[in-house]
């Protein structure tokens, strides 16, 4: 018996396929396209996170730097000239000039001249004058005078110049008060409260460097340092909890380290 040919499939068979095959071929390509530009864009965002990168290190590096530097101003060896490099534009009066205080005081002038003649037989009376005068005295500190400031912990000890008094005392004129008495044969009150009056200015140029003077006002000039160091850390970001929340002012003739050394130094909180 003879073998016969195997038939081809019919056409129909093979239309059947076409379109599962395009299908498959369609969708190949697009994941081949997909990835393409998968690695595109990956190698892309590498770059842009290299670079980015870089420039984060660079401002971090920056940051650092300047952190640094602000830091290394405000250390125990150089704080002081941080401060005083600061000071021309830091002062409040012309001239250098940082008030610190006023003391008002009334101050008393009197005189007495008792006249006898006859050889003291014959009292010719005693004329007594008397003024009354409001003072202020008023202190400040030169600013370019010598500072020295400390570092210890989180407290800036400050050693400020001496404090002077402002001359000429101020007086209110307003409040002045005269008075006078005379005996029954004297006629010299009038030159007497003359003379008197004269002598007002001076003597309180005197008076205004009177302990007792300085000393009502030692604490008050005290506190206006401490405040004015303190708007100095506040303006160079320095008075906070990680750097200086206290600062401590002595002046030239206290001795901190004296058991009986200045009774209260002003710490600001």
């Amino acid at each position: 018996m003879n073998a016969s040919p195997s038939n081809p499939p019919p056409d129909g068979q093979l239309a059947r396929f076409r379109w599962p095959f395009a299908l498959i071929a369609v969708v190949g390509l697009a994941l081949v396209a997909a990835g393409a530009m998968l690695r595109g864009c990956q190698s892309s965002s590498e770059r842009m996170i290299k670079a980015g990168g870089t420039e984060a290190v660079r401002v971090i590096q920056a940051i650092g730097q300047e952190t640094g530097e602000v830091l290394a101003r405000f250390n125990q060896g150089t704080i002081t000239r941080t401060f005083t490099e600061a000071l021309p534009t830091l002062s409040r009066e012309p001239g250098g000039r940082l008030e610190l205080g006023a003391l008002k005081v009334t101050e008393v002038f009197s005189g007495t001249d008792n006249l006898k003649t006859a050889w003291g037989l014959v009292d010719l009376g005693t004329t007594v004058t008397e003024i009354r005068v409001p003072a202020t005295y008023r202190y400040y500190l030169r600013l370019h005078d010598a500072w020295q400031l400390e570092v210890r912990s989180n407290i800036c000890i400050v050693h400020a110049p001496v404090f002077r008094a402002a001359q000429p005392p101020a007086i209110n004129t307003a409040g002045l008060e005269k008075k006078s008495t005379r005996g029954w044969a004297r006629l010299n009150a009038d030159s007497q409260m003359a003379e008197l009056e004269r002598d007002i200015t001076p003597t309180l140029a005197r008076y205004a460097n009177d302990p007792r003077h300085r000393e009502a006002v030692r604490e008050e000039c005290r506190k206006t340092v401490a405040e004015f160091v303190r708007d100095w850390l506040l303006r160079e970001n320095q008075w906070r909890a990680d750097r200086f929340n206290a600062v401590r002012v002595y002046f030239p003739d206290e001795n901190p380290a004296a058991p009986d050394g200045p009774a209260a130094h002003l710490e600001l909180k």
